[in-house]
C-alpha cells in the first residue's frame, strides 16, 4: 500500500511493504518485499490516485524458491491540499469617510507562506472590510472571499487565521 500525503509538489509516495501478500506463496514459506519505489501519477491533489510501484524485489527466508512475474505494480493513495501558513503583501486603499466599512483591496503583491517552490499561485478575488465605519489611521482591514488562481491553485487551502492589512 501507499501512504496518503499532504501536497508537497513532488510525485514520490511512501510505500508500506510490511503487509504485502504474494499470490502463489506456499503455506509456511516466508517472503518479503526487499525493495520498491512508489510514485503518484502526478503531483496534484486527488483522492484514490494511482501510485505506480517499480523496482519490486523479493526478500525473505524462502526467496530462492520464487521469482517475480513483474517488478511493477500499482496501488492507490490520496494527496490532500496543503494549507498556506499566511498571506502577505495584500494592501487596502485609504478612503474618505462614507459611513460604510467597505475597503478596496489590491491583491497583485500577494505572497504566500507555505507555498512549494516553483508553484504558481495568485489571489483572484476578495473583499475587504474595515472593523468599523469610523475615521482612523492604520485601521485593520479584514479580507474575505479570497479565491486562488494560477496553475497550482487546486493544491492549496487558505490559511486558518484571517488575512488582514491596514489602511486609513
Amino acid at each position: 500500500t501507499a501512504q496518503d500525503k499532504t501536497y508537497d509538489g513532488v510525485t514520490g509516495a511512501t510505500l508500506n511493504t510490511g503487509s504485502a501478500t504474494f499470490a502463489g506463496l506456499i503455506s509456511g514459506d516466508t517472503l518479503t518485499v526487499s525493495a520498491a519505489t512508489g510514485n503518484f501519477v502526478d503531483k496534484n491533489v486527488g483522492v484514490s490516485k494511482t501510485v505506480n510501484i517499480t523496482g519490486l524485489a523479493l526478500g525473505g527466508a524462502d526467496l530462492a524458491n520464487y521469482s517475480l512475474v513483474s517488478s511493477t505494480s500499482t496501488t492507490a493513495a490520496s494527496i490532500t491540499r496543503r494549507q498556506l501558513t499566511g498571506i502577505t503583501g495584500v494592501t487596502a486603499d485609504g478612503k474618505v469617510y462614507d459611513g460604510t466599512t467597505g475597503a478596496s483591496i489590491n491583491l497583485g503583491g500577494a505572497t504566500f507562506g507555505g507555498l512549494v517552490g516553483g508553484d504558481n499561485l495568485t489571489l483572484t478575488a476578495g473583499t475587504g472590510s474595515f472593523g468599523d465605519k469610523n475615521v482612523g489611521n492604520a485601521k485593520t482591514v479584514t479580507l474575505a472571499g479570497l479565491t486562488f488562481g494560477g496553475t497550482d491553485a487546486g493544491n492549496y487551502d487558505l490559511p486558518s487565521s484571517p488575512v488582514t492589512t491596514t489602511a486609513n
